[in-house]
């Protein structure tokens, strides 16, 4: 893997494809924006084996839902918020739809990676470029419970509530290019109604201390 070819990789995972936000006037509008919360305490004390995890990780079709996002930059006191909407469909990709506080929509497929602003593409990246490949197909591999994929490129480890109803994984990055750029991925999510493993939280952590926290809701199964 060559390290010139991944210079940019924080910056597109995190920065673009994560968070949406261009600009000083954005960055501006969201820490003013930005509010105290609280949030769910949950004790999590079983330790998941690769059987476990594997049952977490299971092959998903499509899933949507709607999304909050919190960009914690090093630089900045607060941290950057937008919200949005999500759709993924296997052998279409990812559409990541900003629509707070500037509309913008990110579509990740096996063509590549773009980014439009009122109706025209502001940035675009196709699938011959190393870093696109990569960011698109561990985005995929995400949403779609892909563990074969996840597996060979993190190390995986995980925990469960006690109740079993909760659960959080940790993948951390394998090649040593990667560990220069983010240093883990947190995945969080509970069982539903029916039995299924629904995704919660995504959060990445740069190695420059940078990270992004999302947290979704709404997040359902459907048929494509």
């Amino acid at each position: 893997m060559n390290r010139s070819k991944f210079q940019r990789l924080p910056a597109v995972l995190s920065g673009l494809l994560l968070s949406g936000l261009c600009g000083t006037a954005v960055a501006q509008q969201s820490v003013q924006q930005t509010a105290p919360e609280q949030r769910q305490e949950i004790a999590f004390e079983n330790q998941l084996d690769s059987a476990a995890v594997a049952q977490i990780l299971t092959p998903t079709d499509a899933l949507a839902g709607s999304f909050e996002q919190q960009k914690y930059l090093a630089v900045l006191p607060r941290p950057l918020n937008s919200s949005g909407h999500f759709d993924y469909a296997a052998g279409k990709g990812l559409e990541w739809a900003i629509e707070k506080p500037i509309a913008s929509t990110v579509i990740i497929s096996e063509q590549g990676i773009s980014q439009q602003q009122g109706g025209k593409v502001v940035w675009q990246s196709d699938a011959n470029s190393a870093e696109t490949s990569t960011v698109a197909n561990i985005m995929a591999a995400i949403f779609a419970g892909d563990l074969q994929t996840l597996s060979a490129t993190f190390d995986i480890s995980g925990q469960q509530s006690a109740d079993n109803q909760y659960w959080q994984l940790q993948l951390t990055p394998q090649s040593d290019v990667l560990k220069n750029f983010f240093n883990r991925i947190d995945m969080s999510g509970q069982l539903n109604s029916t039995g299924q493993n629904l995704l919660r939280g995504l959060t990445l952590h740069e190695a420059n201390g940078d990270r992004t926290e999302i947290r979704f809701s709404l997040t359902r199964l459907h048929d494509q």
